[in-house]
């Protein structure tokens, strides 16, 4: 994966200027933040109802009074609260995100990315993600609104679960809902997570160049859950969103090529810690990339058939690479070096 150099240098027009401030270092896309981190919820607002008082009888006797019903007051949606939009004049300082909470709007610090403004520098930012405990909490609205002072862009998100040593994450995109302003929905079970809100410019400069910013969430409704799926390629197997993390794993794959001819080989786990590739429920097998058996086959289609066994349960995929594209074979089109598998019985999904 190139870094962020060469991403902004292969995207970057000829006539803008280079630059030299950025470091030398790579973040990875997926760092994971251990520990469990005691966060304040916002405290709800309750209204209490009159007495309603009601005589009758001709007797002057009166018929007890109703409790009183005390409600909580709604929290107001943020596109209903009544405040000025933020404002972004073009300039050489980037625009910065800005959550709209019911109370105030919390400008997020941005960690990575780059930024050209009329002076054509490019300036970007390449820092380590900002730790947990100076992150602002949002507290536990059902969705979070926030601007960006520039049209165009699009938002992904990952929630990280909060208070596991080996935490799962689910993915998901925010939704444009109107000028400058989206809104993002829940994913995974409710409960505590670190988002990581990962915004990608429209301009040519700014293409495959990701603007990264995080913040916490106390989620009150479950969203939806990333379902299992797994890559094969010659050599390797990758899955990601398991049901579970498996204390046993193992994985064999088949290839066929075209003329019939067939070469089968063991795929040893590979690069495994305690919680899985990159969070729980991921795992990695990867076999010999340099392997006489693979020109013998002959020309493509090839036709794999993956034997994996999780815990004692056999699960047998099956998918098919063309030319050396590798195609997804329910037709959903060409891959990137590796293809989806299908699998039967279905992978384990994650239920909480």
């Amino acid at each position: 994966m190139n870094d962020l150099r060469d991403l902004v240098d292969e995207a970057t027009p000829d006539n803008t200027p280079g630059f030299d401030g950025v470091l030398a270092r790579r973040v990875q896309r997926n760092r994971r933040r251990r520990g469990l981190v005691a966060v304040a919820g916002a405290s709800a607002l309750v209204a209490a109802t009159g007495l309603a008082v009601q005589l009758g009888g001709s007797n002057d006797d009166e018929r007890p009074a109703p409790a009183p019903t005390i409600s909580p007051t709604p929290t107001p949606s943020p596109s209903e609260i009544n405040r000025p939009d933020p404002t972004y004049t073009f300039s050489d300082t980037p625009p910065r995100v800005v959550l709209r909470a019911p109370e105030r709007d919390v400008r997020l610090t941005t960690w990575l990315g780059c930024w050209t403004g009329p002076s054509g520098d490019l300036e970007c930012v390449e820092d380590e993600p900002v730790p947990l405990a100076d992150l602002p909490d949002v507290g536990s609205p059902e969705a979070v609104e926030f601007w960006f002072g520039v049209k165009g862009w699009t938002f992904d998100a990952e929630l990280t679960q909060l208070g596991s040593d080996c935490p799962r994450s689910e993915s998901t995109k925010a939704v444009p809902t109107r000028a400058n302003w989206f809104r993002l929905d829940p994913a995974g079970f409710a409960g505590d997570y670190r988002v990581d809100l990962t915004g990608y410019g429209p301009h040519a400069e700014f293409k495959g160049v990701p603007t990264s910013m995080s913040f916490v969430w106390h989620t009150p409704v479950d969203g939806p859950v990333d379902q299992p799926r797994a890559r094969v390629s010659d050599a390797s197997l990758e899955l990601s969103d398991l049901g579970f993390q498996p204390t046993s794993a193992t994985a064999q794959l088949t290839i066929t090529g075209a003329n019939g001819e067939t070469t089968t080989r063991q795929l040893p786990s590979g690069n495994n810690d305690d919680c899985g590739v990159e969070s729980q429920g991921g795992l990695y097998f990867e076999g010999d990339f340099i392997d006489p058996g693979i020109p013998e086959l002959g020309p493509s289609p090839y036709r794999y058939r993956v034997r994996l066994t999780l815990d004692g349960t056999t699960y047998i995929g099956t998918a098919i690479s063309e030319d050396g594209a590798y195609v997804d074979p329910r037709g959903a089109g060409p891959g990137t070096g590796t293809t989806d598998v299908i699998w039967s019985p279905p992978l384990p999904v994650y239920t909480g």
